[in-house]
């Protein structure tokens, strides 16, 4: 009985040692998930400087992301993301639901970039998350996405780079510091919000290789 009680001992030490070290580093441990998951998600090598898990509010901080394009698009960065904050509903997790009240971040540099053949960096993300890989795994999981509610971004620089007609690559600074979107129900509402930044700062161009057709440059765009 002594012996037994000093395994048993020895075990209840060890499970909370090794939770102990779950709750110390669960945010490097959890930087490795998410950038898997993104990676799988977007079709894009993903660097995550750090993760962070407020265990007294319901907020998930993930801190200097970025997303560096396929090779086909020269390998180097697509997006900067110094901060990204995701406030979630505590109460709607206990039912398996994930429902985010607010998502902000600020995005200090988008990169788009057309090749040759026409197709962009922007274009292998919108294929990837078209997948519904998320979804699927929601699914299996049983769990639901009920949407988000707000969404606050500020946006610092956009890069144009069009391989196929170098007269059209553009450089602006849009220095948007708030823009809010209500109930934005897909990634496409932020792409049309940037586009109509774009295309107020005059990078026509790149407005319309984001959502083609917010803007046409006049016939004498390309000669100036």
């Amino acid at each position: 009985m002594k012996k037994l009680f000093k395994w048993v001992f020895r075990v209840v030490v060890l499970v909370l040692a090794l939770a102990s070290l779950v709750v110390l580093f669960r945010n490097p441990i959890l930087r490795i998930l998410a950038e898997q998951q993104v990676r799988q998600e977007t079709g894009m090598e993903t660097i995550l400087g750090r993760v962070r898990i407020d265990l007294r509010s319901p907020v998930v901080r993930l801190e200097n992301v970025r997303l560096i394009s396929p090779s086909e698009f020269g390998g180097r960065l697509f997006l900067d993301l110094p901060e990204i904050q995701l406030e979630y509903d505590s109460v709607a997790l206990l039912f398996r639901r994930i429902r985010l009240r607010r998502v902000s971040f600020r995005l200090d540099e988008i990169r788009l970039v057309r090749t040759a053949q026409g197709r962009t960096n922007l274009d292998v993300l919108r294929e990837h998350l078209g997948e519904g890989r998320l979804a699927a795994r929601l699914a299996h999981w049983d769990w639901q996405y009920d949407g988000t509610e707000t969404v606050v971004f500020a946006v610092g620089r956009l890069n144009y780079l069009d391989a196929r007609e170098p007269e059209k690559s553009q450089e602006v600074y849009v220095g948007a510091r708030e823009v809010t979107l209500k109930r934005p129900g897909s990634g496409e509402a932020i792409v049309q919000a940037l586009a109509r930044l774009a295309e107020s700062r005059g990078a026509l161009w790149a407005a319309d290789a984001l959502v083609p057709g917010t803007a046409k440059p006049p016939d004498n765009a390309a000669a100036r």
